[in-house]
């Protein structure tokens, strides 16, 4: 038995039509989608290189922040270096301090170099060492040639760090104390 459908001429070009936009919609889901694949991960791959670019501009604003920091430091680094006295200075450095002394009026009773103290300050330099060193003064002044001893240790070039001051009125005259000061200052040692 063989079936025989009648298609009218209508109905035909109708199916024909359906027939034809489904194999261009199966065509295009092939072809439209590969392409549009391609497109997504294109656009994947943008907004990830964008992120990158972001990250990239942060860096670059950090490594401009740190540069301005290092040059910061290597100036303070400069000024230091130029501050420390060389290990054979330490009797100029003393000197220096009763040069100091001499000039505000201040009468040294005695002044010596405690000690070395490498673990406050160890830092290795072009050249050497730099070392901390100590030193203790007993003098005898009226308060207002302190007060410019104490200006002029803080104002000269090289550094001195006070580490502890104290005064004691001097019963005979009411007008010269006795001071103690501690003092730190840095040497280059080779």
């Amino acid at each position: 038995m063989s079936l025989k459908v009648k298609i009218k001429e209508s109905d035909r070009q109708l199916l024909i039509l359906i027939a034809f936009f489904l194999i261009i919609a199966i065509d295009l889901v092939f072809v439209l989608g590969w392409q549009l694949r391609i497109v997504i991960n294109g656009f994947k791959d943008a907004n990830q290189k964008k992120s990158s670019i972001i990250t990239l501009k942060d860096d670059s604003k950090k490594l401009e922040e740190y540069k301005k920091e290092l040059f910061v430091v290597e100036k303070k680094l400069s000024i230091l270096e130029s501050s420390v006295t060389d290990d054979a200075g330490l009797s100029s450095l003393l000197e220096s301090i009763s040069n100091l002394a001499i000039d505000c009026g201040v009468k040294i009773v005695q002044i010596k170099p405690l000690s070395e103290i490498e673990d406050l300050l160890s830092a290795k330099i072009e050249g050497g060492k730099l070392t901390q060193v100590e030193i203790q003064l007993i003098a005898q002044c009226s308060f207002h040639q302190l007060g410019n001893f104490v200006s002029l240790l803080e104002s000269k070039n090289r550094s001195f760090i006070i580490t502890s001051l104290s005064i004691e009125s001097d019963n005979k005259d009411y007008l010269v104390n006795n001071v103690r000061i501690s003092l730190r200052s840095v040497l280059k040692t080779k």
